[in-house]
């Protein structure tokens, strides 16, 4: 029941703010994504889509980009091919990790095989990571320096110039 509840949350604030770039500031009746700039990636453990236990903290070292994510979420989809796509071009200096949010471990496997995900996927069934970061939208992309501070973020469907751009404040062009 808490999947439900956690992905019907993330559909209704969606639908409510349209999925735009909102980083927690403005009306603060509308739910939105918490400020985390500046702040430490959450170091936690998740399953990634092998079943296998896998830390947060791998990830750490280089700049990297964490996506928040769930199949049925239509900006989520037109962003995915995008993200794969960097990844695949510049994956050996900057990471990529996609943090799914509440999806069963069969369908975000099937999400990332669609898209050609190469980039590493781990499930936030229970919202771990996700609410340690106060992630409450998506998409929602942290762009973290390497050594694991959030540098900026965006609540909204990323362009590929938008992602260069956020990319070049943690890694350069």
């Amino acid at each position: 029941m808490r999947h439900v509840l956690f992905v019907g949350c993330s559909l209704l604030v969606g639908v409510v703010v349209g999925c735009g770039n909102s980083t927690g500031a403005g009306d603060p009746s509308i739910a939105t994504n918490a400020v985390v700039s500046g702040q430490p990636l959450e170091v936690v453990t998740l399953l990634d889509l092998d079943g296998a236990v896998r830390s947060t903290a791998e990830f750490i070292g280089q700049p990297l980009v964490v996506n928040f994510w769930y199949a049925s979420c239509e900006p989520c989809k037109r962003e995915m091919p995008i993200l794969a796509e960097f990844f695949d071009e510049r994956g050996d200096e900057v990471g990529v990790l996609g943090i799914n949010m509440g999806d069963p471990r069969t369908v975000a496997a099937n999400f990332a095989a669609n898209y050609r995900v190469g980039f590493s996927v781990l499930l936030d069934d229970e919202g771990v990571l996700s609410s340690a970061m106060k992630i409450g939208l998506a998409p929602t992309t942290l762009f973290v320096s390497s050594d694991g501070s959030v540098v900026n973020q965006v609540a909204g469907e990323l362009t590929r110039s938008e992602l260069d751009e956020a990319v070049a404040m943690i890694a350069g062009p």
